[in-house]
């Protein structure tokens, strides 16, 4: 699962329909099912990673599928949207100077 694999949420528990995931301090995200609509208009659920390409590689390869590459934004993020398995738009984030800084270290 994107969430698990790719951003180490863990699963709490799956019923029918829906998931709950629960992050170590706590906070829980529950995923359900809900009636589709005809485009993607409407909340995507953003996560700020270290390093955008390699999170979007591991979630690719755990079931997402790419809406948009990840790119530099104008505010200073680099970003890719996906879709999850279920068609849930995600958002995956960092600064890009923070990712610079980590592609340098990583370099070295």
């Amino acid at each position: 699962m994107l969430y698990e694999i790719t951003l180490g949420i863990p699963l709490k528990y799956e019923a029918p329909g829906m998931a709950m995931l629960a992050t170590s301090d706590g906070i829980e995200l529950q995923l359900h099912e809900r009636p589709p609509t005809p485009c993607d208009a409407g909340v995507a659920i953003s996560f700020g990673v270290d390093d955008v390409d390699a999170a979007t590689v591991v979630a690719v390869a755990t079931t997402a599928s790419i809406i948009k590459e990840p790119a530099d934004q104008p505010w200073g993020e680099r970003q890719s949207l996906l879709h999850d398995v279920d068609g849930h738009m995600t958002v995956l984030w960092g600064r890009v100077s923070l990712i610079c800084v980590c592609r340098q270290a990583s370099a070295t």
